[in-house]
């Protein structure tokens, strides 16, 4: 298990106790959501999280757009047709996601090749040829190996780690296209399965 380059200062571990400090203050935002059924947070959550994804990429997308699309709603005739299947792709790959954890109380296996490369095929369906496959470098796949197994087996602050390991994913670009989605989710999947109070599936930040 190979520790990626990087290194902690004390600022930065004062940062860590401020944030989770402060996101335990503000949990109180997040009330209505726990006043709604599973199966309405389940719903809600997917479309808050499709919409803060896919709007890394696409500024011009709307919440209210977000929400039509999956809702089968008119009013999104202006959205190209890669942009809705991006929308449905995206809430099929959460739905993996949300029904294991919604449903089954568990969480998809954040240190699982195979789960990452399963969530991106779903991600990327029709709109990329090589949907779950890393790039053609033979150094990839051995490189997020690593990355994971020190994501799961380093004892360092997970906050801190969940950090280093989205950064990583993000300059290694390990898929052609869709790298930046598999990065966002999985630098909450850990955080989620340790119970770290910074984002947890169901939040909905």
């Amino acid at each position: 298990m190979q520790k990626p380059k990087y290194n902690t200062t004390d600022n930065i571990t004062r940062l860590v106790g401020h944030i989770t400090k402060r996101v335990k203050n503000n949990m109180g935002r997040y009330r209505a959501y726990e006043q709604m059924t599973a199966g309405q947070r389940y719903h809600a959550v997917r479309i808050r999280d499709v919409y803060t994804t896919l709007a890394m990429n696409n500024d011009r997308l709307s919440l209210e757009q977000v929400t039509d699309v999956i809702e089968g709603k008119l009013g999104y005739t202006e959205l190209a047709p890669d942009e809705i299947l991006a929308i449905s792709n995206a809430y099929e790959a959460y739905k993996q996601i949300y029904h294991i954890h919604f449903i089954n109380l568990e969480s998809t296996n954040p240190y699982s090749i195979a789960a990452m490369q399963d969530i991106h095929r779903i991600f990327m369906a029709g709109l990329s040829s090589e949907s779950g496959i890393y790039r053609f470098d033979k150094r990839i796949e051995s490189s997020m190996r690593e990355l994971t197994s020190w994501l799961e087996n380093s004892s360092e602050n997970m906050l801190i780690k969940s950090c280093v390991f989205h950064y990583k994913l993000m300059r290694s670009k390990p898929f052609g296209e869709g790298s930046e989605y598999i990065a966002r989710m999985w630098q909450i999947l850990p955080l989620n399965q340790k119970k770290v109070p910074i984002c947890r599936i169901g939040c909905p930040c």
